[in-house]
């Protein structure tokens, strides 16, 4: 008589077998997961190599729009698993790239920087927005200044050197002014006893946009788009150098030579002073 496996052993190794599917089909599908993101992020790697290779060849390669399109003549990649890839610079000035995948990459979305890429379903990606750099003439301290930063930590000022990152920050985000103190001396030597507070304001030019004029006694209101009764518009841009007109943003010449009708005459306006 052949001995054979009963139903209780049958199953025994039935529920065995699915207790070892559980564990082990969750881990090997993470397994193939995780390898899925990582080549992608490869590609992404590949990408940004691709792009490095180019901006050596040309510093300006990004300062245009770069497409999809673009990207792929240029590296010669194919398209087939791709939806969508832009190129960015973030504030410090690193390659930032977005890939939106589709095919053997599909519901995969990789950004990042070079060796930094992150791979999901896109919420992990927030695309860095360039701020345009504030070209704006630097703090020349003289003898007897010395630059000072707030410290909210102990509510009082603290002295740095100049060249600290934290001194000052013009930029549109921080518009941080370059503090600077006076100390006392007593008998030729420093004490710790502040007599004068000072800022730096780099050389700027205005522009009055809206608001009012006054000649005398005689004021006008110009501009459109706001009441008489309302406050005035000043556009301000930083000079480079001297260069008043830096960035073209503001034109200095005549800044008040207003519409024939405000009782203004053009030789009465201000020109700018160097001749910019």
């Amino acid at each position: 008589m052949k001995k054979g496996f009963t139903l209780v052993e049958l199953l025994a190794v039935i529920v065995i077998l699915a207790i070892v599917l559980a564990i082990a089909v969750p881990t090997i599908t993470g397994i193939i997961a995780n390898a899925k993101k990582n080549a992608f992020a490869s590609d992404a790697n590949m990408i940004l190599k691709g792009v490095d290779y180019q901006l050596l060849q040309d510093s300006t390669y990004l300062d245009d729009s770069i497409n999809k399109s673009k990207l792929i003549t240029d590296l010669d990649i194919s398209a087939m698993n791709y939806e969508e890839i832009t190129l960015s610079y973030t504030a410090d000035k690193k390659v930032y790239i977005y890939i939106k995948g589709k095919e053997k990459w599909d519901g995969l979305v990789a950004c990042g920087t070079f060796n930094n890429i992150l791979v999901g379903d896109g919420s992990q990606c927030e695309i860095p927005t360039e701020e345009e750099p504030t070209i704006v003439n630097p703090p020349e301290l003289v003898k007897g200044l010395f630059p000072v930063i707030w410290d909210e930590t102990i509510n009082d000022w603290v002295q740095v050197s100049a060249d600290d990152p934290d001194w000052y920050d013009y930029s549109p985000t921080k518009k941080q002014w370059a503090n600077a103190v006076t100390y006392e001396y007593v008998d030729g030597v420093k004490t710790d006893n502040i007599i004068a507070y000072w800022v730096w304001i780099p050389r700027y030019a205005y522009k009055i946009t809206k608001g009012w004029q006054c000649q005398d006694i005689t004021c006008k209101y110009y501009g459109s788009g706001d009441l008489p009764g309302d406050a005035g518009v000043i556009e301000i841009s930083f000079s480079e150098g001297t260069d008043d007109t830096n960035g073209g943003k503001i034109i200095i010449n005549n800044t008040c030579n207003l519409n024939e009708d405000n009782g203004i005459e053009a030789s009465e306006c201000a020109n700018d002073a160097n001749g910019k």
